[in-house]
């Protein structure tokens, strides 16, 4: 599984809860970027993590409502799914991404 973070800025970085005892990899990909919402403007930082686990059901919670408008749905991928799948991911690199880091 890929984990992704978005914080608020680039100083700033939103904490994962785990469950279980997990190892994060290797930062696989990452951007900073600004993102226009209603009158503000927001420094956003995504970071990309190899993550091994066993199959959760991830939360939005803790954190804030235009953190979780961000989302529109979560859902496990097992690579050979995601690299021939016509589904937008993001980044667009996505599934080359996880190929090179996991293999399949």
């Amino acid at each position: 599984m890929v984990c992704h973070t978005r914080s608020r800025s680039a100083s700033a970085s939103s904490p994962t809860q785990v469950t279980k005892p997990t190892e994060i990899g290797a930062e696989i990909w990452g951007r900073t970027f600004e993102v226009h919402h209603e009158d503000r403007v927001v420094q956003a930082r995504e970071r990309y993590f190899l993550v091994r686990c066993e199959p959760f059901t991830p939360s939005t919670e803790g954190l804030e409502a235009l953190q979780r408008s961000w989302f529109r749905a979560f859902r496990w991928w097992h690579v050979t799914e995601l690299s021939s799948s016509s589904a937008r991911t993001s980044p667009d690199s996505l599934p080359a991404l996880v190929r090179q880091h996991v293999g399949g």
